[in-house]
């Protein structure tokens, strides 16, 4: 057993395999969940990690530790809640089994607190190799151990015959008895007897197809009901989980539970203890959306503070962050929802004085995604009654990106679907643009092709932006291929006050969903920030920002141009919202809101549009 002590050199750090460091770090106002960090050891012969405590996870806060996986540099960063590192800020070179270093610091915010490992590896496979367990009062990571042996069978045809073979259960004495196994939320789980402990003895991948084969050691089933196969079903599609497609359980021989799991990525199924008496095993597709949606350079921080306060009238969600914070923003009715993907916090509520905020029914810090080091804040508004104003919000993010306001503020029109309108200030012209048409499909998913949702979309927006009082030209009515240039000729031909184009946006990445809307010249900015202020408001949608880019249609169009993503055809749930009358019907009077609140603000005080 080697220890990684801070300050040794590199031959030091390879050489030495028994010194033991117990420094503990003393935190003003230490609350009775801290977990000590007593030293951190490495495993010369099998590259695993132990980290040592001064009492058993379990009971600690230390026990709902998180892990995120990020790439550039490739790296493993585990965050330890209410733990504190032998010593301050540390770094210990390894340079074997593909680990290159470790990193240990404490990162302590009034919101947050938790000592901050980071393994930094070689490669990508290394990284998604790397596993996470505990078990009483240590914590270890490393490589998955053991491969085939002499005698195990490593083809599929041999391997599937030899998995569901027993069929007498005379169970022998002194074997660990596996007594439930069960899929719950896309994960296994697997519960043995009290008495019994469940321990890997091999871990290893196969090809054609590809799957990942778990041994789990001295083990057997109690009953041959528990020999069966599992499909976990993704929750968006219904359909079998790529990362997961299929789990079978054998008894492979009279002392060993072997579990197959088809995998695409089998490398990322990751298996953990999620207990302290290794009577409980989870296995579960390693959930990365959180590093694939990161910037590949982005840095994990913390909540630092959250400040209700109001300004100029307008309340005011104050938050501010110990890095630039990759969020978004999401409003559902009465509720708001502000996910960091890279920034931690601890649970719990946000004091503000109630009667100063009478329009806030609570605001709270929740977890985004278990096991990630990330968060969200949830804002729940006091309900709006019949006849009055409502709330928007708008969020607002400073320039270095440590600084969020989401500001509450009173619209002028509440926007409904039971036909109360704004009226235009003025009869001006708006032209209407239905994305992409006849030869020209776009996206397309499940059979549903973009260019026929945009067209629905224009067609209804042309006639909510008709009973507001504007003139209304659209660039085709029915499904047929406008070429780019001809599209933004006859928008200038028009010569119109605003020019509106509608799509449906796609991705390779199906989680992906909510709004964007995008512009390109400078004078455009305010239009599309309107507009979008009302779709977020309007319609229960992520807000994935207002976006510059050029679009041809809205770099050749000279009046203020706009091009509206509506929502994303490539995510199945969001699919399932745009064919729906009453997304529609939000999206299009949000756009037509918009158009008039946009316009009345460019309004000279004599009642006139400004030139």
């Amino acid at each position: 057993m080697h220890v990684l002590k801070h300050g040794f050199l590199l031959g030091l750090v390879l050489l030495l395999t028994a010194l033991l460091i117990s420094v503990p770090l003393a935190v003003a106002g230490d609350r009775p969940t801290v977990f000590r960090i007593a030293d951190i050891q490495l495993n010369q012969n099998t590259g695993q990690i132990l980290i040592r405590g001064d009492h058993r996870l379990a009971d600690t806060d230390a026990k709902n530790y998180s892990v995120v996986k990020l790439p550039g540099p490739y790296r493993l960063v585990m965050d330890i809640p209410e733990a504190t590192p032998p010593m301050g800020r540390a770094t210990y070179p390894v340079n074997k089994f593909g680990i290159q270093k470790i990193d240990v610091s404490l990162n302590e915010t009034p919101f947050y607190r938790a000592t901050r490992i980071t393994i930094y590896v070689d490669n990508a496979d290394t990284l998604w190799k790397l596993n996470t367990a505990y078990e009483d009062n240590i914590l270890s990571i490393g490589l998955p151990q053991g491969a085939p042996v002499a005698g195990q069978p490593t083809t599929p045809q041999e391997l599937d015959q030899q998995v569901d073979l027993k069929n007498a259960f005379n169970i022998p004495g002194g074997r660990n008895i596996v007594e439930d196994i069960a899929l719950k939320d896309g994960m296994l789980h697997i519960k043995s007897r009290s008495n019994a402990k469940l321990r890997i003895k091999n871990r290893f991948t196969l090809s054609d197809p590809n799957r990942l084969v778990i041994d789990l050691e001295n083990t057997y089933v109690a009953s041959r009901d528990l020999i069966k196969t599992f499909t976990p079903l993704n929750p968006d599609t219904k359909k079998p989980d790529s990362l997961m497609s299929s789990i079978r359980i054998g008894q492979f021989d009279e002392e060993t539970v072997r579990i197959v799991i088809e995998s695409t990525a089998p490398e990322r199924v990751q298996v953990n203890y999620p207990g302290s008496d290794a009577t409980q095993l989870v296995i579960s597709p390693y959930l990365d959306s959180t590093a694939t949606s990161l910037p590949a350079d982005v840095q994990l921080g913390a909540l630092d503070n959250v400040v209700v306060d109001k300004r100029n009238g307008e309340t005011v969600i104050h938050i501010t962050t110990t890095m630039p914070m990759v969020h978004r923003v999401m409003r559902d009715a009465d509720s708001v929802y502000v996910h960091f993907l890279n920034i931690a916090a601890q649970p719990g509520w946000v004091k503000y004085d109630p009667q100063a905020f009478p329009e806030l029914k609570f605001l709270k810090v929740e977890p985004l995604s278990a096991g990630h080091p990330n968060s969200k804040l949830v804002l729940d508004l006091n309900g709006v009654a019949p006849g009055s104003e409502g709330y928007e919000v708008y969020p607002m993010i400073s320039e270095d990106g440590q600084t969020l306001d989401i500001v509450l503020s009173k619209p002028a029109t509440l926007l409904t679907l039971n036909g109360t309108i704004s009226k235009a200030p003025y009869p001006a012209k708006i032209v209407v643009d239905a994305g992409h048409g006849g030869k020209d499909q776009g996206a397309s998913r499940s059979g549903v092709l973009e260019k026929n949702l945009n067209l629905k979309v224009a067609l209804m927006l042309r006639d909510a932006l008709k009973a507001r009082g504007f003139q209304v030209y659209m660039t085709r009515d029915s499904d047929k291929f406008v070429p780019l240039p001809e599209i933004s000729n006859y928008a200038n031909s028009v010569n119109p006050a605003l020019f509106v184009s509608v799509h449906h946006n796609a991705s390779t990445n199906p989680a992906l969903h909510g709004i964007e809307t995008y512009y390109y010249t400078a004078h455009s900015r305010p239009f599309a920030d309107k507009v979008h202020r009302k779709l977020v408001n309007s319609v229960s949608a992520q807000d994935r920002n207002v976006r510059r880019a050029m679009f041809y249609v809205v770099h050749h169009t000279r009046a203020p141009a706009i091009l509206c993503e509506v929502g994303y055809v490539s995510n199945s749930w969001e699919l399932g919202q745009l064919q729906t009358q009453e997304r529609q019907q939000r999206t299009v009077n949000a756009i037509a809101e918009g158009v008039v609140e946009y316009l009345r603000s460019q309004m000279t005080a004599q009642g006139v549009p400004k030139k």
